[in-house]
């Protein structure tokens, strides 16, 4: 009784320590407060335990199990949450307690199935699942893998080919190999020390016969597989690497040139009321006027995400209220006597003619000097992928009292836009990605496609309080930057205010939690300029390991019942 009690606490010690290591490395790998890029080389090795968790655990624990890493990953990963809001937390924590339970119990799953195979299952199975994770209305790009690399500029050119879920799989793979041939040379070591114990024990009896059940275990245990797997992947990774060092040779400072200026207010997005508005659009004008006094040249000038919160042309139009309609008077004549394009984040709101039916936006708004400021009439883009349960929630007619919940906590509740404007100024065309949507690589996919050259990124992050949140974020939008091989200016809150090159180079930041500013140079990419493979095929990577996976599974499904049919 004492030996068993004994042998379960070893086991449970086993299993925690598995657990709290898988998840160590996975907050590790990203930016961190330890080391705010990463510790990037954490990414090729960083589900060796959670593997080795899943052949340990009994099929009776794997949802515990699950439950356990889902609140710990979902807790400190997403933690600075709390900042925004304490239910935030909270719902993400519990999605990711659930979300984690499933996919646990598809990774034992597999190892029940797929015995000696299931390694190369499981690198099918954790490639399609983090596609996953950044799909549908809960998808969030943070926690994907190959985002830790966004530093190595010669591993990365690779995303132009095959995405970032391309790269993302390579990565997975030495973890998956890894823990196979581990694995395995223990399995050996144990079928080896039991055949001499046992040798010895069946000499003595002449049952000489019984060494050979062990040479039969050895052969199904070969470490064969996994080192010529090994060798394949050494070989790709090894091409990739010589692929970035030919790519990043390529040189634009002979393209024609644009000059940049992306300014950062850093605002306190919680205040609120028409003063603080009004003194938060004092202060960028005043940082932009020192801009242009300093860099007479410049060409644009980019404001962060809802730089302006009163809609500027609603209030302009209708003046029903005389501050706001004042406030949107003053930066407008403010523009227009300027020399510079201006791109502005706001919250636009579009009415129809009889002022009702009012629809709300997160938009980007153009504005060129002298052409179409006043009156108001700018060109726009109306973010299209809106924040889950902060900007928007579609289930408002299943929910409606947890749709009453959400206003509370956020009442000003955002409609979807639904087009990709792209915009033209000086041979430069450009898209106006906002905050998250440079999250998805096919939003920027189809930016590309829509003509855009250039991706001008209006970010808010200032509520998370958090430089790791906001390098989570930039990690990124540097994928976006060369999956489709044209440059980046972000312009944020409160960082990270950047410029990107084709190649994933950050040129140029701001020191993030101060008012400040950049002005940088970027290349003007050619409009016929021919698209990268990435642009025209998509995340394939992604959703063929999803098919693969599904695939395999019901294909082993039918094996074991038409087995089980026959005995």
């Amino acid at each position: 009784m004492k030996k068993k009690l004994r042998s379960n606490l070893v086991l449970i010690i086993q299993i925690l320590f598995m657990l709290f290591v898988s998840v160590a490395m996975l907050l590790l790998e990203h930016p961190n407060k330890l080391n705010i890029n990463g510790f990037a080389f954490l990414a090729w090795f960083v589900y060796i335990p959670l593997l080795f968790l899943i052949k340990k655990i009994s099929l009776k624990i794997t949802p515990l199990a699950g439950a356990i890493y889902g609140f710990l990953y979902g807790y400190f990963f997403y933690n600075w949450l709390k900042n925004y809001d304490s239910y935030g937390i909270y719902a993400i924590t519990i999605y990711f307690v659930l979300v984690m339970c499933i996919f646990f119990l598809a990774l034992k799953l597999v190892d029940i199935l797929f015995a000696n195979y299931a390694w190369l299952i499981h690198w099918v199975l954790i490639s399609a699942f983090e596609y996953l994770l950044t799909k549908g209305f809960m998808g969030l790009g943070f926690g994907v893998t190959a985002y830790t690399q966004f530093r190595k500029l010669a591993l990365i050119q690779s995303c132009s080919a095959i995405g970032v879920f391309g790269l993302n799989a390579l990565i997975i793979f030495n973890s998956c190999c890894l823990f196979a041939f581990f694995s395995k040379l223990i399995e050996r070591r144990m079928i080896i020390y039991k055949r001499e114990t046992d040798v010895e024990f069946y000499e003595c009896n002449t049952h000489i016969n019984y060494v050979s059940k062990y040479d039969k275990q050895l052969k199904m245990v070969s470490l064969k597989i996994p080192a010529i797997s090994f060798a394949v992947f050494a070989v790709f990774l090894i091409t990739d690497l010589i692929y970035g060092k030919i790519a990043l040779k390529k040189d634009y400072q002979y393209n024609k040139q644009i000059k940049i200026a992306a300014i950062q207010g850093n605002e306190d997005p919680f205040l609120e009321g028409i003063d603080v508005y009004a003194k938060n659009v004092q202060i960028l004008m005043a940082q932009t006027d020192y801009v242009l006094d300093t860099n007479p040249d410049v060409d644009i000038i980019v404001w962060p995400e809802t730089a302006v919160v009163p809609s500027i042309v609603y209030q302009y139009n209708t003046k029903r209220d005389v501050n706001r309609y004042k406030l949107s008077k003053t930066l407008l004549d403010f523009i227009n006597s300027r020399n510079a394009l201006f791109v502005i984040g706001n919250g636009h709101w579009e009415v129809d003619k009889n002022y009702s039916n009012k629809k709300e936006y997160n938009s980007a708004l153009v504005f060129e000097p002298r052409v179409n400021v006043l009156p108001p009439e700018p060109y726009i883009y109306s973010k299209n992928h809106l924040v889950p349960f902060s900007e928007y929630f579609p289930y408002e007619r299943f929910f409606p009292h947890f749709y009453k919940f959400l206003l509370k906590i956020e009442p000003n509740m955002w409609t979807p836009g639904e087009e990709i404007n792209v915009f033209e100024y000086k041979d430069l065309v450009f898209a106006t990605p906002i905050c998250f949507e440079d999250n998805f690589s096919d939003i920027s996919r189809k930016m590309y496609k829509a003509g855009a050259r250039a991706f001008i990124n209006l970010t808010n992050d200032s509520w998370s309080k958090s430089l790791v949140c906001q390098y989570e974020h930039l990690s990124m939008a540097v994928f976006r930057s060369v999956e489709n091989k044209i440059p980046t200016v972000r312009s944020t809150t409160s960082g990270q205010t950047c410029v990107i090159s084709p190649n994933g180079e950050i040129t140029k930041m701001a020191q993030p939690f101060i008012q400040s500013y950049i002005v940088d140079k970027i290349p003007v990419i050619e409009k016929d300029r021919k698209p990268t493979l990435y642009t025209k095929i998509g995340d394939i990577f992604g959703y063929s390991f999803v098919f693969i996976f599904f695939f395999l599974l019901l294909l082993k499904i039918i094996f074991v019942i038409i087995r089980k049919a026959k005995k």
